[in-house]
């Protein structure tokens, strides 16, 4: 169908394919859990005040996280790694890479799980990319791979970096579908420019977008 944006990314995928690109998507996904007032209602409270790799007792998320990630799992969808965030109850899940249309897929998937093993557990989930003014925001981070002819392409490719300098050009209208939101741009307005987007040896990284954002547009505005 002419809208539907699993079949624009679908199309983008092919479009690469003939020019001898393919691609392996990896995510990471970071979200905030809240507390449930007495009628189940999420109220403004995180679950902790923990920070960056924090452990129990500040981490108050860690047997949710691993509820969520078990969950995954018997879904066939594969998390390498989870761990508390900077932000007040802010937690981020780490996926292994996969093809660009599963990896959005377990996008999806993955948003419906966090927010019913939250709920399951008296809590709310929220993917807004800045739920707490003062705390950091919450990302959807991009890791792409790019194999051009079977060749896997490093930061020492003059095609890698022609990928990165591309969508650095573009960033400012590419942020109109991976932002959605007025918060999103003050989100982003706190990161390093330098981090926006970056090669990381065989990784384009882009940290741009937010969890709110519809995966396949995103990344099919990046890929093409």
């Amino acid at each position: 169908m002419e809208y539907d944006s699993r079949e624009i990314l679908s199309q983008t995928i092919e479009k690469g394919k003939k020019k001898g690109y393919e691609f392996q998507i990896g995510v990471e996904c970071e979200f905030y859990l809240f507390k449930n007032d007495a009628y189940g209602h999420e109220t403004t409270e995180p679950i902790d005040h923990g920070s960056y790799f924090d452990i129990a007792p500040l981490d108050q998320a860690e047997n949710i996280r691993r509820d969520i990630c078990l969950t995954l799992e018997k879904m066939s969808i594969q998390p390498l790694s989870s761990h508390h965030e900077a932000g007040w109850g802010q937690n981020e899940i780490v996926f292994a890479e996969n093809e660009p249309l599963c990896a959005c897929d377990n996008i999806m998937t993955y948003k419906s799980v966090v927010a019913t093993m939250a709920s399951l557990s008296g809590y709310s989930a929220s993917f807004h990319p800045l739920p707490i003014k003062d705390q950091p925001g919450s990302g959807l981070h991009f890791r792409i791979a790019i194999q051009k002819n079977d060749v896997l392409l490093d930061e020492h490719d003059e095609a890698m970096k022609q990928f990165k300098e591309r969508i650095q050009k573009r960033l400012p209208e590419i942020c109109a579908i991976l932002d959605t939101k007025e918060e999103s741009y003050e989100r982003v307005n706190r990161l390093d420019p330098k981090r926006l987007i970056e090669i990381d040896k065989e990784w384009l990284i882009v940290h741009s977008a937010d969890s709110l954002c519809n995966p396949y547009l995103a990344l099919a505005c990046m890929l093409e």
